[in-house]
């Protein structure tokens, strides 16, 4: 009965579990956070980011859950998708119209890996994945959710691109976010690993960038 026990705790000690991100950040829609303090997403994080909390996660215990966050309500600016970009590599300027029709709500995206907490996961407050359906809410992916408040907006604009100009029409914003790792013990023995990360866009606006083409041009 012994033997079997081990062998069961080692299956499942190798049992990988891996988050492939779908989007540079790992979040759908968010293609870059950039944090007020100098903060990572853990799509951008390297295994010596991890030293803090893994000093917290590694202490043994006889059973139960430890976790330890990275980052915790931690403000940030994201940048969303881009609605157009358009180049002018002529010598004459260029006009264009532009209509963009939106519906959108406040959204915010999980991304989870391995398995969490039960405190973790009520904290998240996920409404949109069932997660009582797995054992011990174990998941793997990314997840967004969204509210029910949503808007509807129609823009119109008419744009001139300058000589060898590029415009940027993108989504941006500000957003919190809130991220971790747990790992779970019994008898001292560390059985699961999982990590979490939760961004919450408070904010939303578009904004209009403008790049020169000369040098990309060949001109300087």
């Amino acid at each position: 009965m012994k033997r079997i026990l081990i062998f069961i705790l080692v299956f499942m000690l190798c049992i990988p579990m891996n988050v492939k991100a779908y989007e540079p950040t790992g979040h759908k829609g968010i293609l870059d956070v950039e944090f007020e303090t100098g903060g990572k997403l853990l799509a951008r994080m390297r295994p010596s980011d991890y030293q803090v909390v893994n000093s917290i996660v590694n202490k043994k215990k006889f059973f139960g859950w430890r976790t330890a966050y990275i980052h915790i309500n931690e403000k940030a600016q994201y940048i969303g998708e881009t609605v157009f970009s358009k180049a002018n590599q002529t010598d004459k300027p260029f006009t264009m119209n532009y209509v963009l029709k939106e519906d959108y709500k406040t959204k915010t995206t999980y991304t989870i890996s391995g398995k969490i907490s039960g405190q973790v996961k009520a904290s998240m407050k996920i409404k949109l994945v069932n997660l009582e359906g797995t054992q011990s809410g174990e998941i793997s992916g990314s997840y967004t959710g969204s509210t029910e408040n949503s808007k509807s907006e129609e823009t119109k604009m008419t744009i001139t691109i300058p000589p060898y100009k590029k415009l940027t029409y993108r989504v941006t914003g500000e957003c919190y976010v809130t991220s971790g790792v747990c790992q779970y013990y019994a008898v001292w023995i560390k059985i699961y690993r999982g990590q979490f990360e939760v961004i919450d866009v408070t904010t939303r606006y578009y904004e209009l960038l403008e790049e020169d083409l000369w040098k990309s041009c060949g001109l300087l």
